[in-house]
């Protein structure tokens, strides 16, 4: 026997006893309805995912592709958790050229964690004013200036500097180091000491080295 009708909220399936007895269910629809409108579903890809047609607040939902977890609010998919990806950033005042760059995020639900690393390359160095690296998913408040973790800028045979991301005002951070190497860095919030620079610490001559950078921040 065929359904004769959905539940307009939920999706789930409406038999009328209005007509003849039918023994003859089709258990496949009953399959159906337990595995794709109970309070989670999955799907290939997102847009797989948006194109369900019984979202509703509290649904969650995977999306195969990205490995992402999201949880419907009454009106869009929030992510819940997504694995580690990795994310292409764009630079502000430094090229990195030959330079090899890992740089991953996850995130779970509103707070997004980060990995940057860069491997100097001779061709490796900085240019105009302070270095900007674009982050992996905009933060919640982009008015914001704070220091959001903490890393490791090394010049091998020269100095190590210990370093802080920290908030532009924009969807990127700033390399915030001390003014000596395994100097203090500042712990007062919006105190910004010194940034990476063409002009600080080495004039840009960068190799052989590297910078690893550590960050966690809240989105929206």
């Amino acid at each position: 026997m065929t359904y004769d009708d959905r539940d307009p909220l939920t999706g789930a399936y409406i038999f009328s006893d209005a007509g003849a007895p039918d023994i003859g269910v089709d258990p496949t629809i009953i399959s159906e309805q337990a595995n794709d409108v109970g309070n989670r579903i999955i799907r290939d890809n997102f847009a797989a995912l948006d194109a369900y047609p019984y979202k509703r607040a509290g649904l969650l939902g995977y999306a195969a592709d990205t490995d992402t977890e999201y949880r419907h609010n009454g009106t869009g998919w929030k992510v819940v958790s997504s694995g580690w990806k990795s994310w292409s950033p764009t630079y502000t005042n430094l090229y990195v050229n030959g330079g090899a760059v890992n740089a991953k995020y996850q995130q779970r639900g509103q707070l997004v964690e980060f990995i940057y690393e860069l491997d100097f390359a001779p061709e490796t160095g900085a240019l105009g004013g302070p270095i900007q690296i674009s982050l992996p998913v905009p933060p919640a408040d982009m008015s914001k200036l704070r220091h959001i973790g903490h890393g490791l800028f090394h010049l091998q045979g020269l100095a190590s500097y210990p370093v802080q991301p920290r908030l532009t005002g924009a969807a990127s951070f700033t390399v915030n180091i001390p003014t000596v190497p395994t100097g203090q860095l500042p712990v007062q919030i919006g105190v910004s000491g010194t940034n990476l620079s063409p002009t600080y610490p080495t004039g840009g001559a960068w190799a052989p080295g590297r910078m690893y950078i550590f960050g966690i921040y809240e989105v929206a």
